[in-house]
């Protein structure tokens, strides 16, 4: 399989993935491969919102950026089955009793996978200052599931981000809600924030830094020390979506502002080195799923989200979903 194909192209992706895996086609091993194929060409009845979802070849939507462009082949194979072991936990009736495990597994079902051949890590660059990463960035398999507390960087080194243009965050905040707090703020390349956002649930000395200068924000993740707080709050807003999924009747509107938190705190805590966003855009795309809303590209959310009070961020977070549906 080629590492990359464009978007247009993802249904030979599917195709493959289906032959030549029955566990990745099917969740009946039992099944042989040429029932998988009769399978995605046929009845939908009796399966699950995420697997409909994936035999309409809606994969741009719930695991990209954006939804043209090349598509990084191992990376879509991982983030099928990653989602596929997310929805399974979620109509699981069992609570989330390990959280802070069932995340690492995600995470290294995102960059390893299940199978060999499937190793993926993105090409993002940060400044590491401290980090043990290697500077090529390939052999980094031992990254997979460790947070990052655990691979070996000071506990209190935060981690420098991109240099965000304050203006460009604010416009496009307030094409997506009418927030008054950010609307009455200064225009022109004037910083729209003069303060670290406070982050419900988390102590204001382990939230994330701004350090402004100009029309530029550096955003500097917190530091490692702290990713367990943030992973604590993550867990409550995952088993308050997991109790109202397996309700019977969810009330969308809760799950929504849930899943804003949770989102939240990837955004701005980044527990992993690499691979967070997609990791739980792919949760948040399941969950959209169960409870009859359709997914939606990653688009600029995370950027957006870092700059924000939990409460604006919710805010943000809901209108970006309406906006896409």
């Amino acid at each position: 399989m080629n590492r990359f194909v464009t978007s247009f192209g993802v249904h030979s992706i599917w195709l493959s993935l289906a032959v030549s895996s029955v566990s990745s086609c099917w969740p009946n091993r039992a099944l042989a491969a040429s029932s998988c194929r009769a399978l995605y060409v046929g009845d939908l009845a009796g399966l699950s919102p995420l697997e409909k979802a994936l035999r309409a070849e809606n994969f741009a939507k719930m695991f990209l950026r954006f939804t043209a462009g090349e598509v990084d082949a191992t990376y879509l194979a991982n983030m099928i089955r990653l989602a596929r072991a997310f929805e399974a936990r979620l109509l699981d009736k069992a609570p989330l009793a390990d959280f802070t495990e069932f995340l690492r597994e995600q995470h290294r079902m995102a960059i390893l996978g299940q199978e060999p051949g499937t190793f993926y890590w993105p090409e993002t660059n940060y400044r590491h200052d401290g980090y043990a990463i290697p500077a090529n960035i390939v052999p980094a398999q031992s990254y997979a599931g460790r947070y990052r507390s655990e691979v070996g960087a000071p506990s209190d080194k935060y981690l420098h981000h991109e240099v965000l243009v304050a203006a460009e965050i604010r416009e496009k905040i307030l094409a997506l809600t009418n927030n008054q707090t950010i609307k009455a703020t200064s225009v022109g390349g004037v910083p729209f924030r003069f303060k670290h956002p406070q982050v419900e649930g988390i102590p204001e000395e382990a939230g994330p830094r701004y350090s402004i200068s100009g029309d530029k924000i550096q955003f500097d993740y917190p530091a490692p020390k702290y990713i367990r707080l943030y992973l604590a709050e993550m867990a409550k807003s995952l088993e308050f979506i997991h109790q109202q999924l397996q309700s019977g009747a969810p009330d969308r509107e809760l799950v929504l502002k849930a899943l804003a938190r949770y989102y939240h705190l990837v955004a701005v805590g980044h527990p992993f080195l690499r691979v967070n966003n997609s990791l739980v855009m792919a949760e948040v795309n399941v969950v959209l799923l169960q409870i009859g809303m359709n997914t939606v590209p990653h688009g600029d959310l995370d950027y957006l989200m870092r700059s924000l009070d939990s409460a604006d961020a919710e805010q943000v977070f809901v209108a970006y979903i309406l906006q896409n549906q």
